[in-house]
């Protein structure tokens, strides 16, 4: 999941920031937290509270501090998170490499670059944040990235890894495989079946809709506790303001 912050005291860039951002991500079908901030001392606030983003989406011209003032706060603890400004003066560019910063955006020009800048930076993300379930064996290894993986169902003493192109098959216990898995992305839905939340649609009842149009039934012992973490995990994925 990519967090990143918005900071704009004029609600209509933010509208237009957020829509933008919004659309980009539902089309990648990647899961973000979004937080706006209409004013830059909320932004600051959080940094103290030791809340971090992935990327900061900074307004300059802002009353009481600025967004150059922000970008020094931001740079005291993190100095790799991208920061972007959005300006309606270019003039202050060249203070801003100071602080690192990913990129410039004219106001008039916002839907245009900021789509642009996003383009550039998210396949960093997928590139940190991709892990991989390795199948071996006396015969092959193969890398199954856990983002592609729909859902694994019981086989036998077999466990099957269904994906978004192709079923693997490896001779592991459930219990086995799911130790080895990312447990925040990963549960089990019944003693047969572990799905992977980021690819569930729908909950409804006692049944998962899968994004690959599976349905799956939710075992009456694991309900409760499969019906909070799928809250939890859309709750993060919100889009706030």
């Amino acid at each position: 999941m990519i967090r990143i912050a918005v900071v704009d005291d004029n609600e209509v860039y933010i509208t237009e920031i957020k829509d933008i951002i919004v659309r980009y991500f539902n089309e990648k079908n990647k899961a973000i937290k979004l937080q706006c901030y209409d004013k830059s001392e909320l932004l600051l606030f959080d940094l103290g509270e030791e809340i971090k983003y992935d990327i900061y989406i900074l307004d300059i011209e802002m009353p009481n501090y600025n967004g150059i003032q922000i970008a020094e706060k931001i740079r005291r603890g993190d100095t790799t998170s991208p920061i972007i400004f959005i300006t309606s003066h270019l003039k202050y560019s060249l203070i801003g490499y100071e602080y690192n910063v990913f990129r410039y955006i004219p106001k008039s020009m916002i839907s245009l670059k900021l789509v642009a800048a996003l383009d550039d930076l998210v396949p960093t993300f997928d590139t940190i944040d991709d892990k991989f379930y390795l199948i071996s064996n006396s015969s092959r290894y193969e890398k199954v990235s856990f983002k592609n993986i729909y859902y694994i169902y019981k086989d036998g003493k077999n466990s099957m890894l269904v994906c978004n192109d192709k079923t693997s098959r490896v001779r592991k216990s459930l219990k086995d495989v799911f130790l080895e898995l990312d447990q925040e992305r990963f549960l089990f839905i019944e003693r047969g079946y572990i799905v992977n939340i980021s690819h569930v649609i729908k909950l409804e009842a006692n049944d998962i809709y899968m994004r690959d149009g599976e349905i799956l039934h939710v075992g009456r012992v694991y309900a409760q506790d499969v019906k909070l973490k799928i809250f939890n995990y859309w709750s993060e994925s919100k889009w706030n303001i």
